[in-house]
Order: C-alpha cells, then structure tokens, then sequence
C-alpha cells in the first residue's frame, strides 16, 4: 500500500514527511468539521526556530528602545543582550528599559 493512502483503522494520511488526520475523512462535510475543530486548538509545542525569532525579536526591542532614549551600552552589552535565549529575561528586560537611566540598572535583579 502507497504511504500516500489513508489507513482507515488509524484514519491516518502519510503525505511525504506530514501526517494529517483529516486523510480518512474523505471530501465534504466531516473534513470541514474537522479542519474547523484543528484551527481552534492550540498545541503546545513551540519550534526551536520560533523560540529563537521571538527571542531575536525581543532583543531587537530591547536595543531599539535603548538607542531611542539615548542610553549608552557597550558591545558587550549589546552581546549579552542578543545572545540571551531565555524569554523570560528578555521580557524582564524589555519592561524594564523605558525606566532605567544607565545599562548597569537594566541588568541589575529586582
């Protein structure tokens, strides 16, 4: 049996390197159910690539905003600051920029 075939035991559709849930459902009315129901839930998991590009991102926020009120900070800081994986410090810091007057406060606990 081609992979590409739907095993109705496990209503299960191999198609290259996806599996798809749907591919038992045939066409019309309980694959729109069921495309309706997927698009409602949330899964999860969170891709290494995404974690990375939020971080980025985060990061990006953090520098702009520094630049913009003018505080100054070296490539050290700016190293420590886009090298950091962890989103929860990078939100820290983010929230805290608008308040701090020197590099040294942002990355001071508390």
């Amino acid at each position: 049996m081609p992979a590409s075939w739907a095993r109705r035991d496990r209503v299960v559709a191999v198609r290259g390197n996806r599996c798809s849930s749907e591919g038992g459902l045939g066409e019309g009315c309980q694959r729109e159910i069921w495309k309706k129901i997927m698009k409602t839930m949330s899964f999860g998991y969170v891709s290494e690539l995404r974690q990375e590009f939020r971080a980025e991102g985060l990061a990006d926020g953090i520098i702009a905003l520094l630049d913009k009120r003018g505080v100054r900070f070296s490539d050290a800081d700016r190293e420590r600051i886009t090298s950091c994986l962890d989103p929860e410090q990078l939100q820290a810091w983010l929230l805290k920029t608008p308040y701090v007057s020197n590099i040294e406060d942002l990355f001071k606990d508390g």
